[in-house]
């Protein structure tokens, strides 16, 4: 619950308060806590603890440096004449006491509004929690690496902060990067033994870019000790970071016990098959197979692009990828933009 602001009232005339207090207690008592102090001996004590107020409403025989000891957001000084003095704080008004009733509370709504607008910029963005995608595919060349760099450039062109990380054991999207670059091994390490500085080693082995990718190791993973444990490591301490709205996971093709939790794990996974009888039958032995896969979100490719173009069933289909000349080109296909789209809701 937002905690509610702090109005305090300092005048010892109650004659001229009530009517006053009656209108603020009608119009902010469910949003502002109201305190009118009109006794001099207990407004002595009351400032003699620290306070925090947020708009203090004083009459000008109550003014002192003694307010300058609390932490007091806006305060606003009423004259009894038209003199006002030029020499106060930035965070001090005047007014005339006996102007309308009207004129004061518009004054004091209006320092209302201001306080509640620094309290509103000064609260840190809430970042929206993390999305995981697993890009899947049961048949090995079907362009799973290739979608998952693909959606991952597609969705940096959206402004969306995103991560790729290879998750197969040869971590095959590094054949996409313009040059070979590899993680340092300490990172293996300090994955397989997590400590506070493991994600600064994290994220000096992120390459940032048109596609941001934690850079893939020299040796495959299964060489680097790294496996199930060492992966959910990684995701845990990436999620809870919150730096990435989203994390693509470009997954092998075998069905493992590791790639079965990382799509369990993952908020949408992405299919990825080909128009060819082989890639057809190992989806289709997947789909028969439906109680070892996740439920949620799941969308579908199916990609023409090198392939021997022959039929697959059109109810598997959610997407498809023309066959195209070069990867490349492939890439820039729009289908991956609208499924970039559809994971962002």
């Amino acid at each position: 619950m937002e905690e509610q602001l702090k109005l305090v009232i300092l005048d010892s005339d109650y004659e001229y308060l009530k009517p006053l207090e009656e209108a603020l207690i009608r119009r902010f008592s469910d949003q502002v806590q109201i305190q009118i102090i009109t006794d001099p001996a207990y407004a002595d004590v009351f400032f003699h603890t620290t306070r925090s107020i947020d708009v203090l409403v004083v009459d000008e025989h109550f003014y002192g440096p003694y307010l300058d000891e609390h932490s007091i957001g806006h305060i606003l000084v009423l004259v009894p004449g038209i003199e006002i003095s030029p020499h106060l704080p930035e965070h001090v008004k005047q007014l005339v006491k006996y102007i309308p009733e009207n004129e004061i509370l518009a004054a004091i709504e209006k320092m209302l509004e201001t306080v509640s607008r620094e309290r509103k910029e000064a609260e840190p963005a809430v970042r929206p929690d993390t999305r995981v995608v697993a890009v899947y595919s049961p048949a090995g060349g079907c362009g799973k690496s290739l979608a998952a760099v693909a959606l991952a450039r597609k969705m940096q062109r959206l402004d969306v902060p995103v991560l790729l990380i290879g998750c197969d054991s040869m971590q095959s999207f590094s054949v996409y990067l313009d040059q070979e670059e590899y993680a340092d091994e300490i990172l293996a390490a300090r994955l397989q033994e997590p400590e506070e500085d493991t994600y600064w080693y994290i994220l000096q082995n992120i390459k940032r870019g048109p596609l941001t990718c934690l850079l893939p190791f020299e040796k495959p993973l299964y060489g680097m000790g790294i496996g199930l444990r060492e992966i959910e490591t990684l995701l845990s301490i990436l999620k809870e970071r919150q730096d990435f709205a989203c994390i693509i996971l470009d997954l092998g093709s075998e069905f493992s016990e590791k790639n079965q939790r990382l799509m369990e794990e993952a908020d949408v996974r992405l299919l990825i098959t080909q128009s060819s009888r082989a890639a057809a039958r190992k989806m289709k032995k997947l789909q028969q197979n439906r109680n070892l896969l996740p439920g949620g979100e799941t969308l579908m490719i199916c990609n023409q692009y090198g392939t021997d173009h022959s039929s697959m069933s059109g109810e598997t289909r959610q997407e498809v990828l023309p066959a195209y000349q070069d990867w490349e080109t492939a890439m820039e296909d729009p289908v991956f933009y609208r499924i970039a789209l559809q994971i962002l809701g």
